[in-house]
C-alpha cells in the first residue's frame, strides 16, 4: 500500500436503492455552491474527497466521515448527501 493512503478494503460500493439521476447531481452541486457562495473552498474540499473516492484513495466510509464534517451544521447538504449513499450507508449525522 502506498504511504499515505487508506485502506480500500471496504465492501464493494452499493448503488443507492433508488435511482439517482444526473439532474439530482447537479442540483445538489449547486446547493453545495448556494450555501458557501463566498467560500469556495469548502466546493472544490467536496470535489477533492468525491475524486479520492472515485481513484479509490478513500473508502466510503471515509468519504461518510469527511463529508460530516466538511457540512457540518448544514442538514440540507447532509440530508441530501445521504441521497446518494447506498441504503446500508446512511451514517451521515444531521449535526
Amino acid at each position: 500500500m502506498e504511504r499515505g493512503c487508506l485502506s480500500t478494503k471496504s465492501p464493494p460500493f452499493k448503488p443507492p436503492a433508488k435511482k439517482v439521476t444526473i439532474n439530482q447531481g447537479i442540483q445538489y452541486l449547486e446547493a453545495i455552491k448556494d450555501t458557501f457562495p463566498h467560500d469556495p473552498e469548502t466546493y472544490q474540499i467536496f470535489v477533492g474527497v468525491m475524486r479520492d473516492y472515485k481513484s479509490k484513495r478513500i473508502d466510503i466510509e471515509r468519504v461518510v466521515f469527511r463529508i460530516s464534517m466538511l457540512f457540518k451544521g448544514h442538514k440540507n447538504l447532509l440530508r441530501g448527501f445521504n441521497k446518494f449513499l447506498p441504503n446500508d450507508m446512511k451514517t451521515v449525522k444531521l449535526n
